[in-house]
């Protein structure tokens, strides 16, 4: 029986690049489509080992994207295996299931079009967590419709607001707002770049701890083999985005973990899945679920816990026998977002160095696969230079 390749699709390339080793070590070839950028130019993630072709389909042209996967089951043939690593694409999959279906094979959620991108909406997900015991902020949803939107009465404040569906905005609105007026100045800040994003709004919790779980589901079981604490997020326009991190064994979660696996088991998914929470004075809270598995993912995969190649097995119909669990505590880092905090002045270069030695587990660099931290490395050199090149501009004009 012929292995199936692997369509890796998504626009950060160190999510498609944890993805791309993840399924490449499994024995599987792999086909890159990325969304980002200007022009077709390949990130440093095509360059790994594993990946025999790239295609670009830039993020948000659907229609492209799909004709992307239209050429590729064309050259390919049928049953092939499409993994998204971003909301996007995950939505773009799911609104044409009853296309894609005879071309490929993918995450889903009972084979039914439509209904990834119903789990996607927060208000839903809050609730079926709700009903499985987990803890939840309270919360209101703002209809933001050409631009204009009313703020409920009922909001109690300070709150937080996000976007209702995260792939439909971007994260400059999530800032805590202590007032009826402050919220309002965020919402129509917002609102003049996403005229039809509706908006989430949260009880404001302090944040004692942050956390990531990131998981697989057959749509019968569910491995969770362990818990990510987020040690630092990025800055600037990567606020939100972890650069260090530390993998904790399950142990300690239990109850929580018990809890979780109810919830993603009533969504009846099949797929990789990441869900946020936190803990704040003592309880832990369920955040968001992410119907993909983003960039964290490949710490779990570092440590011998291959979530994509257990997915890749129930969807090919293989028995798997794969290791569930990871059994000790270990640092990782996301060399991407702290070399972009490095030349935005947010973190020096004696921490990036440290960042970057082997007491931690890396997203790029990789010894048994080295190009992509090749390519990475040389980057770094251009954009540092091009930066002090803007700096001497700066100053001349001056």
């Amino acid at each position: 029986m012929k292995k199936p390749v692997i369509i890796v699709i998504g626009r950060n390339y160190t999510s498609r690049l944890g993805m791309i080793r993840a399924v490449g070590m499994a024995g599987y070839d792999v086909i890159v489509i990325q969304t980002n950028g200007v022009s077709p130019n390949k990130g440093i993630d095509s360059y790994s080992k594993y990946v025999r072709q790239h295609f670009f389909a830039r993020e948000p042209d659907r229609g492209l994207l799909m004709d992307v996967l239209r050429q590729i089951a064309e050259n390919e043939g049928p049953g092939n295996i499409i993994i998204p690593v971003d909301d996007y694409a995950s939505s773009v999959i799911d609104d044409n299931l009853l296309e894609l279906k005879d071309l490929f094979l993918f995450p889903n959620v009972d084979m039914a079009q439509g209904m990834v991108n119903h789990f996607m909406d927060k208000s839903v997900q809050k609730e079926m967590a709700r009903s499985c015991g987990l803890n939840v902020a309270g919360g209101w949803t703002v209809v933001v419709k050409n631009g204009q939107f009313e703020i409920p009465d009922s909001i109690v404040y300070p709150c937080f607001p996000k976007p209702l569906v995260s792939f439909t905005g971007n994260k400059t609105c999530m800032v805590p707002c202590g007032s009826k007026n402050e919220l309002f100045k965020v919402l129509e800040s917002f609102s003049s770049n996403f005229p039809d994003c509706d908006i989430l709004i949260e009880e404001f919790k302090r944040v004692d701890k942050e956390y990531a779980t990131l998981g697989y589901s057959d749509g019968k079981s569910v491995v969770l083999p362990g818990m990510i604490q987020v040690l630092k997020d990025g800055s600037g326009h990567h606020k939100g985005v972890t650069l260090l991190g530390r993998l904790l064994p399950p142990a300690g979660f239990s109850a929580f973990f018990e809890q979780l696996k109810a919830f993603i088991l009533n969504l009846h998914f099949v797929g990789l899945f990441d869900i946020d929470s936190y803990e704040s004075s003592g309880q832990l809270f369920f955040n968001e679920l992410n119907l993909r598995f983003g960039a964290s993912g490949y710490a779990v995969t570092s440590k011998g816990v291959n979530l994509p190649e257990m997915l890749i097995d129930t969807l090919i119909g293989n028995d798997t026998s794969l290791s569930t669990s990871i059994s000790d505590e270990s640092l990782f880092v996301n060399e991407k977002v702290a070399y972009e905090d490095l030349i935005s002045g947010y973190i020096s270069r004696k921490r990036y160095n440290h960042f970057m030695s082997d007491d931690f587990i890396h997203f790029i660099k990789n010894d048994e696969d080295p190009e992509p931290f090749v390519r990475f490395s040389r980057n770094q050199r251009y954009g540092i230079k091009s930066r002090v090149l803007c700096l001497l501009r700066n100053l001349k004009l001056r």
